[in-house]
């Protein structure tokens, strides 16, 4: 595969990704290496990164670079263990490396640390400023025991950043429609929203309610006892998913309860309070395929992703592309590498850090332009997306925060059964990141986004 200036075939993969992380901060790849016994060395300047490489040979590295010298040549015996190491100058200046810095301030260590400290086998990161990917790589791999690395083009399950996605897909709809969010969403089901009876009839669950999870739809793990209207735990929301060798419910089957998950229903009377709702966006999802007669993968395929470039953006259960596997708190494969959602809209996206941060660059320009740009949404349908609505500290689907400042951003993040993930948007800063990790513990995203901000000095 070839990497701006550099070509390679036939090489371990996490070689191949070395090479093009080390150029990602302004360096130029000055020599690869593999000895005679195995491994690999990648030398850019004043940075490297090996596998398998003597320990006296990998000190004498760091002790030349860290003298000024720029290492030229590395070179391994064929007979023995044997290596050199030669440099035809000093280091030249080189350009501050955002890379390096976040790669080193990742909760007080470096991400290779805290991934092996998270038992978390592969992570992407893209960052964009001045409303591009200023960089994009990739660490570990895709599957723990594996040859294939993790690269910025690598799909990983998104979570509930389906949902934020999907609301694009909503208001995209809706503007073609003509309609406003404010309209009840029921009528556009083709289905009977059941509803508990202690809520009202008044009550209207508009589309604008669901997307800010204000709807009076309670998630799953919120609605018991199953015939009260209030004390629901603070959690739920979201779906186990559906692990190998289990049949996967059709969207109406979920909505019946026929799933692993209980019906969808009106819990209570919407409007009156928040409560974090997958099972929203589930009627979301029924709402598009019952207006466009297209399954939500189509639909955002034609309407969204293809006009965003998102190339490897599907919310199909399986779609055809390379796929991160999924992992436990232990570090193991999770059964079946992935859970299944049929719950798409809510849990079943998959895409890549590139492919957020296209999303990301997108919103920031529309945004800030003065009239509409190229893409899915109008200015009006971006600024009711990202503006705070009904539910304090939201958009339509997105959090918000920092709203009038030059630091307003907006932002979601992801859990799904071996997966984490979040992203976020800077529109007045033009600038964003998107972390995508195949490991089932928060933190390392968490700290990994915090080291993007620090670095850059975003809040």
């Amino acid at each position: 595969m070839a990497a701006r200036d550099t070509f390679a075939r036939g090489i371990d993969d996490e070689c191949y990704q070395m090479m093009r992380n080390l150029e990602q901060g302004g360096r130029r790849v000055t020599r690869v290496a593999f000895p005679y016994t195995g491994g690999w060395l990648v030398v850019a300047q004043d940075e490297f990164r090996g596998r398998d490489i003597d320990g006296e040979c990998r000190t004498e590295l760091k002790d030349m670079i860290a003298a000024g010298w720029e290492v030229h040549n590395v070179a391994f015996s064929p007979a023995n263990d044997g290596w050199s190491l030669c440099s035809r100058g000093t280091l030249p200046a080189l350009p501050a490396d955002p890379v390096r810095k976040v790669e080193n301030a990742v909760g007080g260590a470096d991400i290779w640390r805290r991934m092996s400290t998270y038992k978390t086998p592969g992570v992407a990161v893209a960052v964009v400023t001045g409303n591009r990917i200023a960089w994009s790589t990739g660490y570990g791999r895709l599957e723990a025991g594996g040859a294939a690395a993790v690269h910025p083009e690598s799909a990983f399950q998104a979570a509930s950043i389906s949902k934020a996605v999907a609301a694009v897909g909503v208001l995209r709809l809706m503007q073609t429609l003509g309609k406003p969010l404010t309209d009840d969403i029921r009528p556009y089901l083709g289905w009977t929203l059941p509803r508990r009876d202690c809520v009202t009839l008044k009550a209207t669950p508009t589309i604008e309610r669901v997307l800010t999870h204000r709807a009076g739809i309670a998630g799953r793990g919120s609605t018991y006892p199953l015939d009260a209207c209030s004390g629901f735990s603070s959690g739920g929301g979201g779906f186990p998913g559906y692990g190998p060798g289990v049949t996967v419910p059709s969207l109406l089957q979920v909505m019946n309860g026929q799933g692993n998950t209980p019906e969808i229903e009106l819990t209570t009377d919407p409007g009156t309070g928040y409560h974090y709702s997958g099972a929203g966006f589930v009627l979301l999802q029924r709402m598009i395929e019952e207006e466009t007669g297209q399954s939500l993968t189509q639909y955002m395929d034609q309407q969204v992703f293809t006009p965003l470039g998102m190339r490897t953006s599907s919310y199909a259960l399986e779609p055809g592309f390379e796929r991160a596997a999924g992992h436990t708190t232990t570090g193991a494969v999770i059964p079946g590498r992935r859970n299944r959602y049929p719950e798409s809209a809510a849990a079943g996206l998959y895409t890549t850090v590139q492919d957020l941060c296209r999303l990301v660059c997108y919103l920031n320009k529309a945004w800030t332009a003065s009239g509409d740009v190229a893409g899915p949404l109008n200015r009006a349908s971006v600024r009711s997306l990202l503006s705070p609505g009904p539910q304090s500290g939201m958009g339509r689907g997105l959090f918000v925060s920092g709203v009038g400042t030059k630091n307003f951003a907006y932002t979601h993040d992801g859990s799904n059964y071996g997966f984490k993930s979040v992203f976020k948007g800077y529109p007045e800063l033009g600038a964003g990141y998107a972390i995508l990790a195949n490991g089932d513990d928060f933190g390392l995203v968490n700290e990994i986004a915090a080291a993007v901000r620090s670095v850059y000095g975003w809040s």
